[in-house]
């Protein structure tokens, strides 16, 4: 039996042409200069399991990037949420 997943919240969407025009997501510039991170490399980051990071993508409470079907973060993007945290 397959298992169903709640629809993730809403992320900035990420494509190709709005890399080149230099793409604007919240309060930061998203370039290619820093790598782009998988869901379980933040969740290394985070010292959490990759599931909690899922989760927190969903109830829309960690902010992301979709690259088409794949969820990406980047490191400012992380500590900026972190800082937020405190």
């Amino acid at each position: 039996m397959r298992r169903m997943h709640a629809p993730l919240a809403p992320c900035a969407q990420l494509t190709l042409d709005a890399l080149d025009a230099g793409l604007s997501v919240g309060d930061g510039e998203i370039s290619l200069a820093d790598p782009l991170l998988r869901p379980e490399e933040v969740a290394r980051l985070l010292s959490v399991k990759p599931s909690w990071v899922y989760e927190k993508v969903r109830a829309g409470e960690l902010p992301c990037l979709h690259v088409g079907r794949h969820l990406r973060f980047t490191r400012a993007m992380v500590e900026r949420w972190l800082a937020g945290q405190r």
